[in-house]
């Protein structure tokens, strides 16, 4: 064993020992004065194929030494586009070719030459082609390989998916080809997802690793929980989301807590902040599902009928119910109606889907019609009409009550009529609602 550092004074060194000095700044390869060899990541190197010619481009890569494991590696380039005429397509099969940049160095592989170019190797025409490898003992790295698909069905093209790139020591690497030599090493995967892998030691994951008190700060905040931001202002933008060729962002969240939602094309219409002490508020519709979800529906203008005692849907006073379940059913109806004894008005709860032998509801309020002995008897099936009186001159209420248990979603609605048919208007007015609550 020898060790030597260098410079050191007037000691000269071969290029073999100045190939292996130079390790320490490469990339970790298989041992100890191997590096991770490679093309340098960006420009250079380029391979292309215009008109049927293969040319590479200038540019640099490392070049590990295939002679030795102590050979140490090579710092390679051309400095000019270089050029080869393609070997022409098979007419029966397709074939994959290589591309790769080749030293040769006599004092280590006895080749008698000393010199660094690219090479061309065309493939075999198969069925199931396969890309030639370096031959073995040769000290090179993989530029291109070149897919020449058979004669007549289209032109060659390259792919760089075999293509290795160089870093430097403790630099992260570029492309899923980086090998592992070390845990903590890095690489990206040089794609348009940007996703960053770690090697342990055995294997590449995917993921961003803390330090052991497990702490992601940003802005220095000091503060002691997973993830700290210390920003400029509490207007201050800390996630804002956009799609596509949206122009404002679909969700922000602020400094101080506030979030907003929009539809990336027009400004946020929905909030959610603090606006005092114990206070939450909601800017824009809230709208739930599920148990607890609540829906309403209320008449925006008076609806008059006469000479009919076929109950039918009042035109606002309906609801899409989106799910099976229990529902919570109310309402508060104001009418106008002749009565007692004469027009009076019926009505009752519908619904268009699948409803349970449980569902049913009653009324309370109104004025007993004098043709009728009992309004409140009982619950009313889903359905079902139930009279109730009314006055020509009092606005009267009603307010029915039930549950309504569906299988299947549907439209709940309130059907009604005069409950005598008469030339005399019932009406039922405007701002009578009704409302629907999810409670299992």
């Amino acid at each position: 064993m020898t060790g030597y550092a260098l410079p050191i004074g007037t000691l000269s060194f071969s290029a073999q020992q100045n190939r292996q000095a130079f390790a320490a700044l490469y990339g970790s390869g298989a041992s100890g004065l191997q590096a991770m060899a490679g093309v340098r990541p960006g420009p250079g190197l380029d391979v292309t194929i215009p008109s049927g010619t293969i040319t590479v481009t200038a540019g640099a890569a490392i070049v590990q030494s295939a002679a030795s494991s102590i050979g140490g590696a090579y710092l390679a380039y051309l400095d000019a586009s270089w050029t080869q005429a393609i070997t022409a397509a098979d007419g029966t099969f397709g074939r994959s070719d290589l591309v790769y940049l080749r030293v040769r160095d006599t004092d280590m592989d006895g080749s008698g030459f000393r010199d660094c170019s690219p090479v061309y190797v065309a493939g075999t025409p198969s069925a199931s082609p396969v890309t030639p490898s370096i031959p073995g003992g040769t000290s090179g790295v993989v530029l291109a390989a070149i897919t020449v698909p058979k004669s007549g069905t289209g032109s060659p093209t390259a792919s760089y998916a075999t293509r290795q790139y160089a870093i430097t020591n403790g630099g992260i690497g570029v492309g899923s080809n980086t090998p592992g030599a070390y845990a903590g090493q890095y690489r990206d995967d040089g794609g348009s997802t940007g996703q960053l892998w770690r090697y342990n030691g055995t294997t590449w994951k995917s993921g961003f690793y803390l330090a052991q008190s497990g702490i992601l700060d940003w802005g220095g905040s000091g503060g002691t929980s997973p993830i700290n931001m210390l920003l400029a202002a509490t207007s201050s933008d800390v996630i804002n989301t956009r799609a596509g060729a949206d122009t404002t962002g679909r969700f922000l969240q602020s400094a101080d807590g506030t979030m907003a939602w929009g539809p990336g094309t027009a400004s946020r219409d929905v909030t959610l902040n603090r606006t005092g002490t114990g206070v939450l508020s909601v800017g824009g519709s809230l709208v739930m599902t599920g148990v607890g979800q609540s829906l309403t529906a209320y008449k925006t203008a008076d609806t008059s009928r006469t000479s009919t005692a076929t109950a039918t849907a009042d035109p606002h006073l309906s609801i899409a119910i989106p799910s099976a379940g229990t529902w919570e059913i109310s309402g508060v109806l104001s009418y106008l109606a002749l009565g007692p004894g004469g027009g009076d008005m019926k009505f009752t709860f519908t619904f268009s889907g699948t409803v349970t032998a449980a569902s049913s509801w009653w009324v309370s309020g109104g004025v007993l019609p004098t043709s009728i002995s009992a309004v409140n008897a009982g619950v009313i099936p889903i359905g079902t009409t139930t009279p109730v009186g009314g006055d020509t001159t009092i606005l009267v209420g009603a307010q029915p009550d039930g549950t309504l248990t569906c299988t299947t979603s549907g439209t709940l609605a309130v059907s009604w009529a005069q409950n005598t048919s008469t030339a005399t208007a019932t009406t039922l007015k405007a701002g009578s609602r009704i409302r629907a609550t999810r409670i299992a």
